[in-house]
């Protein structure tokens, strides 16, 4: 037989802070404009090798990096431009190259 005993109530969410929610904002921008710009390079010959592009998965990339804390590990993988990003990395450090 099913329990009858109701599930219990979900914690209510914090409101996020409308600068909050502009900077997340920014960060799917920036992470599409970043890959955009990825794609014009590799089909103008500019980056060798494979190109793999995350975009249409931008909110998932960016998502598993916000909420992470300094110490906190992250491995992002090929598609995560938005993840390397939110922490800080620089599309050139990414491809090896100093600023």
């Amino acid at each position: 037989p099913l329990p009858s005993a109701e599930p219990p109530a979900l914690a209510p969410q914090r409101a996020w802070p409308g600068d909050e929610l502009r900077d997340l904002a920014r960060a799917l921008i920036r992470s599409r404009r970043t890959e955009r710009r990825v794609s014009d390079l590799y089909r103008l010959g500019e980056i060798t090798g494979g190109c793999y592009l995350g975009i249409g998965n931008e909110a998932t990339s960016v998502g598993a990096a916000w909420p992470l804390r300094e110490h906190d590990v992250l491995v992002p993988t090929q598609r995560d431009m938005g993840a390397h990003l939110v922490r800080g990395h620089t599309v050139l450090a990414l491809r090896g190259r100093s600023a």
